[in-house]
């Protein structure tokens, strides 16, 4: 969309991050990432009680099915910290958490080749 917005064809040879970073739009792998944190700090925050942190605490007795385990929601939330460099004790701090998440953000944005890994 954003190359028909731009008149970009593909023999330009543009690369769609050049693009989103002219149009200043972050990738959605990195939106959802923040988003997916920002719930899961205001979740935590919750007093114990509420219901919402309850279900997400929660845990299922008996046996998963065989095979693959299926990926749950706690389980990307982990990932995604570990990538980021998170921990939960940043979560009580909410000031500190929305401000690790946008660095973590700001950090997954920059191009792979820039990065010495």
């Amino acid at each position: 969309m954003l190359r028909l917005i731009y008149d970009i064809d593909w023999e330009d040879h543009v690369t769609n991050d050049s693009i989103r970073e002219e149009a200043k739009i972050e990738a959605i792998a990195i939106g959802m990432r923040r988003r997916r944190l920002q719930w899961y700090g205001h979740v935590r925050r919750r007093d114990r009680e509420e219901d919402i942190r309850m279900v997400a605490e929660m845990r299922i007795q008996g046996k998963r099915k065989r095979g693959r385990p299926k990926k749950r929601w706690m389980d990307t939330v982990k990932d995604d910290m570990l990538r980021w460099g998170l921990s939960d004790e940043d979560v009580d701090d909410r000031i500190r958490w929305h401000s690790l998440i946008e660095l973590g953000a700001l950090q997954d944005r920059r191009p792979s080749w820039t990065t010495a890994d």
